[in-house]
């Protein structure tokens, strides 16, 4: 399930280097086999730490909340702060959304992982909501 997230422009035919932060391997190397199929790049991180060293040139970022070393928000908030244009999606089995308003877009656990590959594919600033 989506929790929100800002509107953007839907275009499967685009692909995008993306990191996926988790500190739970299954999920970082479930989101990568299914994100590789549509034609992503992919890189991962397992703490906040490896992915603050990484991030640089990367297109979206795929962010777990609660992290061994930190929170996403610290991930998301390193990329405000740096300017870089990498969309930022958090995963997180919270409610609140108010640690989380600086993200592109909110997933809530368990979520619909095509849900994530739809918003990943998906153009930035194309505004309107998606369906």
């Amino acid at each position: 399930m989506i929790g929100r997230f800002r509107g953007t422009t839907h275009r499967m035919d685009e692909s995008y280097k993306v990191l996926i932060v988790d500190d739970e391997e299954i999920v970082r190397r479930s989101l990568e086999r299914l994100l590789v199929t549509f034609g992503h790049t992919v890189s991962h991180a397992a703490s906040v730490a490896e992915a603050l060293a990484m991030l640089e040139g990367h297109d979206v970022a795929v962010v777990d909340m609660l992290l061994p070393d930190g929170l996403g928000t610290e991930i998301v908030a390193a990329i405000r702060a740096r300017g870089w244009p990498i969309r930022v999606a958090l995963m997180t089995g919270r409610t609140s959304l108010e640690l989380a308003e600086r993200a592109d877009a909110v997933f809530f656990k368990p979520f619909d992982m095509t849900a994530m590959v739809k918003w990943i594919g998906e153009r930035p600033g194309g505004g309107g909501e998606p369906a």
